[in-house]
């Protein structure tokens, strides 16, 4: 009986180990998602700084 114990206790170690990988890869995801999306803002904003300024550029005449 005491082995099957130990078995048990081994099995729930090793799912709570999986659990805690599992929420892991699923924060990095989650980071990844972010900066994809982050990188998607900021090429939006760096796009819409440059054709601002050539279009000032245009109207200024330089």
């Amino acid at each position: 009986m005491s082995e099957v114990k130990q078995s048990l206790v081994q099995v729930e170690k090793d799912v709570s180990e999986t659990k805690d990988l599992v929420e892991a890869w699923g924060a990095v995801k989650t980071a990844g998602k972010f900066i994809k999306w982050l990188g998607s803002i900021a090429t939006g904003l760096v796009a819409f700084y440059l054709l601002a300024k050539a279009g000032l550029q245009h109207m200024v005449g330089k």
